[in-house]
């Protein structure tokens, strides 16, 4: 079925669920690019988020099972789905006593391999809904994006789209949480200008900051919000290890920094590690004062020399790392946030230094937005590297030589 869904290119490029080689993060940077761009040409850009209500226990099985016959699930296959879908029932157990028997009438098999998918497929159109906006998806989390120069025409055009999304939830039986469905305005300009939207004739409530896929973006694009939250977390988990340190050995203590620390590090960490160094300093300073703990170094250490000795990488070289592995797989798959990157050797038909070098052209920038984001930071990062990594075509064998490179050139 995924065989089938993938080489008819059918799922929507832009969904980033359940899908092989995507992740939250890609569908962030995604979103972000675009954002950075609209403010390098002096843009507002408006991004609604919707969130939507029991998406998974709503989906109509009739409708569902129409658009698996559109896509071309046919014959022995469909009859196959309709057979999976129908005469379902689900019982309530209470201290051993059972409900009667309810014929499910809705919804995707919770638990199954099939349930995602089969929401993905049902939810795939909703693109299709506009042909203005700019449709991103994580399986139900679905992010909506439009830009212009002018306020009262974005809000006008934006207002008249997302009609046409209402309708499209209305057609296919789904309904909006309206409490937890909100917009970010984003521009360049530092004015507290608000606009009003309206979806299913429920008013949107505009926000400075809004939750998305599990980082918190705000109408700034400063990450300060974000950051301010890991930290809470880096500290609790800088207290675990105060009260283990006697009690464990320092392999373990590792364990813990990896599981406590290192972990709300990484999640999202190419989404906002681009924020101002002094945004990401507190971050930094909790890093330091955590391998320390490890270490039983006095609070006024280096730090830099406990990090190599306990092969930890500090926060930069964290943020290589993952910036290296989202650009090898950028370069090992045109499909990855395709357009944004232009390799050097495909705009020209002779060699040059730069393409036989296996980088990427840098684009134009005019803010500090795009010069510390992936699309300009991260192609002057990859091009930088030695043209022996580059030239790695195995993740697994790249990380391992990556590491090594950062742990011991850098």
């Amino acid at each position: 079925m995924v065989k089938f869904l993938n080489q008819n290119k059918i799922i929507f490029e832009h969904q980033y669920g359940f899908q092989e080689n995507k992740s939250t993060s890609l569908a962030i940077l995604d979103l972000q690019s675009e954002l950075i761009n609209n403010i390098e040409n002096k843009l507002y850009s408006c991004s609604v988020f919707l969130d939507f209500s029991k998406a998974f226990d709503t989906v109509n099985h009739n409708i569902l099972l129409e658009k698996l016959q559109h896509y071309g699930f046919r014959g022995i296959a469909y009859s196959w789905f309709k057979s999976y879908l129908s005469k379902r029932t689900q019982i309530v157990a209470i201290n051993g006593v059972n409900a009667s028997e309810l014929t499910i009438n809705c919804g995707v098999p919770q638990g199954s391999v099939l349930g995602p998918l089969l929401f993905l497929i049902y939810i795939n159109d909703i693109y299709q809904s506009s042909q203005i906006l700019q449709f991103r998806l994580f399986a139900d989390d679905t992010s909506i994006l439009l830009a212009n120069k002018k306020l009262d025409i974005l809000e006008q055009i934006m207002n008249t789209e997302l009609q046409k999304v209402s309708a499209w939830l209305l057609a296919n039986k789904l309904s909006l949480n309206i409490s937890k469905s909100n917009f970010l305005l984003i521009s360049s300009r530092k004015t507290d200008e608000s606009i009003k939207l309206k979806i299913n004739s429920k008013d949107l409530k505009q926000e400075n900051y809004t939750k998305y896929l599990g980082v918190i973006i705000d109408n700034n694009l400063n990450w300060k919000l974000h950051i301010k939250q890991i930290n809470l977390k880096l500290s609790k988990g800088i207290g675990v290890l105060y009260k283990l340190r006697h009690l464990v050995p320092k392999q373990s203590l590792k364990t813990l920094y990896s599981s406590f620390i290192q972990s709300h590090v990484l999640y999202g960490i190419l989404n906002w590690g681009c924020a101002k160094k002094t945004t990401l300093e507190p971050l930094k300073r909790n890093l330091r004062k955590a391998v320390r703990v490890i270490d039983f170094a006095n609070y006024t250490a280096h730090s830099e020399p406990i990090f190599k000795r306990l092969k930890i990488f500090n926060f930069n070289k964290l943020y290589m790392l993952e910036t290296a592995k989202m650009m090898f797989q950028i370069n090992t798959d045109k499909t990855i946030l395709e357009g944004k990157f232009v390799k050097t050797k495909n705009l020209h038909k002779y060699n040059t230094r730069q393409s036989s070098s296996e980088g990427f052209s840098l684009p134009t920038i005019t803010t500090n937005y795009k010069k510390n984001f992936l699309t300009f930071d991260g192609i002057k990062f990859w091009n930088s590297l030695p043209i022996e990594l580059k030239k790695m075509y195995n993740k697994h064998h790249f990380v391992k030589q990556m590491k090594y490179f950062l742990m011991n050139n850098l």
